[in-house]
């Protein structure tokens, strides 16, 4: 690297099937170089130095240290910690996934001060199968940027409220809900700044789907649909659903772990789903976890470009 010479990576995704890769490595068809995660891999010879990385808001070296290798496994999902950070072929997929959710600590009473800057508000929707006892969800998200100590552009999250019914609830009791959740919180649905849902489901009781749910929140608080802004905006545009999943995840957990990410505790539904949710789709209160992802889309993928894959460097 320092005489510029050419150097090939291969990035393994850990949310995609690598099996072929794994085979041609074990048989000698390809040759690794396959470290640990640990300081002394990341000091290159000739020196007694950390490799570094610039931080893009301030343009400061960071040291790739203990201190920062212990940053970095803190706010890894244990479930692809192996991976990720370590380059082993498998991850660990047991166990709750919100290991750093601490009710102690990320649960809270009252909402962000407004008076240490602007506060926007944001909802998301999840639309699951009629059987679903938790299936037709909504989490009303508090968002607020700040510059920490360097100078970097950090935000408080607090999820300030929800709205958790069966998956058979009609679309006019669900619209009613969510106004009066609106409504205990100071709210009116023009002063949200962003809405995000689900793709469209479809069952013998309802239709579920960001269209209707318009509809019928428009008609709950007395305005043609067309006057209804914002729009509830589709969840999954512009992303790549399998890659994009995974991403909001771990984006999630590093907020929870890096405690940026708080919720007011009237969101029982949404505390019990990060106390025991085990990364499985049909887990009773995965919905309200992904009416949360929603909520954050505008953060998550600020720039509303497809997800990578998250990878591996080996």
């Amino acid at each position: 690297m320092r005489r510029r010479g050419q150097m090939g990576l291969t990035l393994t995704p850990v949310n995609w099937d690598c099996t072929y890769l794994r085979r041609e490595v074990e048989a000698g068809t390809i040759d690794e170089v396959h470290a640990r995660l640990e300081a002394r891999n990341l000091i290159p010879i000739g020196t007694d130095r950390p490799l570094t990385l610039e931080d893009p808001q301030t343009g400061q070296s960071i040291p790739m240290d203990q201190a920062w290798i212990d940053e970095q496994r803190r706010i890894t999902p244990e479930r692809w910690a192996a991976v990720i950070l370590d380059g082993e072929w498998e991850g660990r997929p047991e166990g709750v996934f919100f290991r750093c959710f601490d009710p102690k600590r990320h649960v809270v009473v009252g909402r962000i001060d407004p008076r240490l800057g602007p506060v926007r508000h944001l909802l998301g929707f999840d639309y699951a199968a009629a059987d679903r006892e938790i299936g037709h969800c909504c989490t009303l998200v508090q968002v607020q940027d700040y510059r920490d100590d360097n100078g970097r552009t950090r935000q408080r999250i607090l999820a300030l409220d929800e709205v958790a019914m069966e998956g058979h609830a009609t679309n006019e009791h669900f619209a009613r809900e969510v106004v009066a959740m609106l409504a205990r919180n100071g709210l009116r649905w023009s002063d949200l700044y962003a809405a995000h849902g689900d793709n469209p489901v479809t069952s013998v009781f309802v239709k579920k789907s960001n269209s209707e749910t318009m509809k019928a929140i428009a008609a709950e608080i007395g305005i043609p649909k067309t006057a209804l802004r914002p729009e509830i905006l589709s969840a999954k545009d512009n992303v790549i659903s399998h890659a994009s999943f995974d991403a909001s995840c771990q984006w999630v957990f590093e907020r929870i772990a890096s405690d940026a990410l708080h919720v007011n505790a009237r969101c029982k539904t949404l505390i019990r789903g990060l106390e025991t949710w085990d990364y499985t789709k049909h887990h009773p209160h995965k919905d309200i976890l992904d009416s949360l992802r929603y909520a954050l889309k505008t953060y998550v993928f600020p720039y509303g470009g497809a997800a990578n894959v998250t990878v591996r460097v080996r």
